[in-house]
């Protein structure tokens, strides 16, 4: 049975960063605080107190995860990399490696490589550069687009990058040589936004496991772009007029998460439909899928953070090609989810009736409580040197090699 979580703020108002890590143990949040918090997400220890971590000095934009690693980038141009761990069922340990990445503007968006060795980092000047995560040297730089890029994202082996910037436009870049290689251009298909606004900045994601790249449309559509024929595979129809800002692939490829204004839905991309929707009360931000479980997170423009458990319902599935699971590959895929035969398309139909205004009915959620969160909602650590981490800038790990920017190898 799915259920939505009351939301729990983590963070002042303003734009909200959250993501899994991957293992799915812990749930990270960055905020316009500039703070880090870390959430237990197993259930049995969720209402724990979040481990708050102080070292960007500006507005947190990004998060993403790699292993058992978290970077985050900020409005002040900053990369930062960490690594979070338990020493106990209780306790939460993040071993910060410090500063990786500096620019003079923010960095929109970072993502990185699957064999975790590099980075790839958006720049406001509307540059790409890889950044190696061994000895944080910079592998390769270049300009790419003529604004701020807003989006940027590996394909599941690492050859590929895809980058969408400010006025729409979305570029497909080879990674395999020693500089990046524009293979395709996309003039202005996504949606144009302001600079400097992260609320209205677009997301563009790469299908796990799969060829398709999820790009919000200009008309509140979502594209689904085929990156080997160059092709749009199909169009996920939204609401007219309201514009998709984020999306959000769960592991096996076949569902789509995709925020609007307040709305949230799902797609089930075999067969184009949607199948589940809820409205909130503010504005979300930023959408996550665990890439363990049936489980989707999302933040809002108040700075709280909201999950939702067992998301897809899964558990009247009696035939194995049915009962597919949001983190289960799907060996029949062959590089793109649009699947020749009808029948895998037709026993995927989710759609999935639940009442939205029960599930949070009881909650207060308004302005007026949230400046008071606080004295109730939640709980900031009483000591502020506890929870702060120093930097070591004197500790770097072996430099590597620089012959490729993808690596078969991984760390």
């Amino acid at each position: 049975m799915s259920g939505i979580s009351a939301p729990r703020f983590a963070h002042t108002e303003g734009y909200t960063a959250v993501c899994f890590s991957s293992n799915g143990q812990f749930l990270v949040t960055g905020g316009s605080d500039s703070l880090i918090r870390v959430f237990h997400n197993t259930k049995k220890y969720r209402n724990l107190e979040a481990k708050t971590l102080e070292y960007h000095s500006d507005s947190i934009l990004s998060l993403s995860y790699s292993d058992e690693k978290i970077l985050s980038s900020d409005e002040e141009g900053k990369v930062f990399y960490l690594s979070l761990s338990k020493t106990s069922d209780e306790s939460i340990d993040a071993d910060v490696s410090g500063t990786i990445f500096n620019s003079s503007l923010p960095i929109w968006d970072i993502k990185p490589s699957p064999n975790g060795m590099q980075v790839a980092v958006s720049t406001e000047q509307g540059e790409i550069f890889i950044v190696s995560l061994l000895d944080t040297s910079i592998l390769s730089q270049k300009k790419c687009h003529e604004g701020p890029i807003n989006s940027i994202d590996y394909n599941n082996s690492g050859s590929k990058i895809v980058s969408c910037g400010n006025d729409g436009t979305v570029k497909i870049w080879d990674t395999s040589g020693t500089d990046l290689e524009c293979i395709q251009t996309c003039n202005k298909i996504s949606v144009a936004c302001q600079p400097g606004e992260p609320e209205q900045q677009i997301k563009v994601r790469w299908q796990p496991h799969g060829n398709l790249i999820a790009i919000p449309g200009k008309s509140g559509e979502i594209i689904l772009y085929d990156s080997e024929t160059f092709e749009e595979k199909c169009v996920l129809e939204g609401t007219k007029n309201s514009k998709v800002t984020f999306t959000s692939w769960s592991s096996n490829g076949v569902f789509l998460a995709t925020a609007s204004g307040k709305d949230l839905y799902i797609w089930n991309t075999l067969n184009k439909k949607q199948v589940l929707s809820h409205t909130h009360s503010e504005n979300i931000c930023t959408i996550t899928w665990n890439p363990i479980d049936n489980q989707v997170a999302f933040s809002d423009s108040l700075g709280a953070i909201i999950i939702w458990d067992d998301i897809i319902d899964i558990g009247n599935k009696q035939d194995t090609s049915m009962g597919i699971h949001p983190n289960k590959e799907v060996d029949n895929l062959k590089g793109s989810i649009f699947i020749d035969g009808e029948s895998l398309e037709d026993d995927i139909d989710l759609e999935i009736d639940i009442d939205h205004d029960d599930s949070i009915s009881n909650i207060d959620y308004n302005k007026k409580n949230r400046r008071n969160y606080n004295n109730d909602d939640i709980e900031f650590s009483d000591d502020g040197m506890s929870d702060f981490i120093v930097e070591d800038d004197n500790e770097k790990p072996s430099r590597s090699s620089k012959k490729s920017l993808i690596s078969d190898k991984g760390i």
